[in-house]
């Protein structure tokens, strides 16, 4: 069994076209998809239900605001050997699950990640990011001796999770940064490099340096100034 999670807040516009990408998937293993609903006030869980019929959906409610408190509780939810992360806002390819599985080839293999672009916002923010994202990636190998699951498109052993407690339920950004620093010490992390997940360029509608401005801003307020309460603007 294969568990997907993605946990959601306020994101009607945006899970269908998720969902539907999902219920797309060329393979034959039996998966769940597991949403998380954080607290929406808008349509979300409504627009989720619709796809009860083509997916094998499962939709869960938790109260506690924040990322780390959603993931958390999608994983905790999850019945599958292999759990697999991504938001509302990102569309899989049709082998997104095949694919990442087949990272998991290698014993030793404790989490996979691909990378992901963006095509909503003007040339130019779309071409800087789509190339800063991957090299951030492997910036992340070069400086911190490992790759790091990236939330929107990455997937990880259920018994290693648990083994190294999970996502913290009390953080609402850098809470795959700080997931994967854990996991590595568990087994090896392994990037697959033509795994690009579509997501929403959204948080980079005023620029693409002002979006990317908020990541820098709080992994160095979370990792360098050790500050316990980190919030992006627009964590969705």
């Amino acid at each position: 069994m294969i568990s997907v999670v993605i946990p959601c807040y306020n994101e009607e516009k945006c899970i269908s076209e998720c969902l539907r990408s999902l219920a797309g998937q060329k393979t034959f293993r039996d998966y769940e998809v597991i949403v998380v609903d954080n607290g929406s006030t808008d349509g979300t869980a409504e627009v989720a239900r619709r796809f009860e019929s083509a997916l094998p959906l499962r939709l869960i409610s938790e109260p506690r605001k924040g990322r780390g408190a959603a993931r958390k509780a999608g994983c905790a939810a999850a019945k599958g050997d292999i759990i697999l992360s991504t938001d509302a806002d990102a569309v899989v390819p049709t082998d997104w699950i095949e694919t990442m599985v087949a990272g998991f080839s290698d014993a030793g293999t404790v989490g996979v990640t691909g990378t992901c672009y963006i095509t909503d916002q003007s040339w130019l923010t779309n071409a800087v990011f789509n190339f800063v994202q991957p090299a951030v990636t492997v910036a992340q190998r070069l400086f911190f001796g490992s790759y790091w699951v990236l939330g929107s498109n990455g997937g990880f052993r259920k018994d290693a999770y648990e083994k190294m407690g999970g996502y913290n339920a009390g953080l609402n950004s850098q809470e795959d940064t700080q997931f994967s620093l854990l996991l590595r010490e568990h087994g090896v992390i392994r990037l697959i490099p033509k795994l690009r997940v579509r997501t929403s360029g959204r948080r980079f509608s005023r620029g693409v340096f002002v979006g990317l401005f908020e990541y820098v801003r709080s992994f160095f307020e979370r990792y360098l100034l050790r500050k316990k309460d980190v919030y992006l603007r627009d964590a969705r």
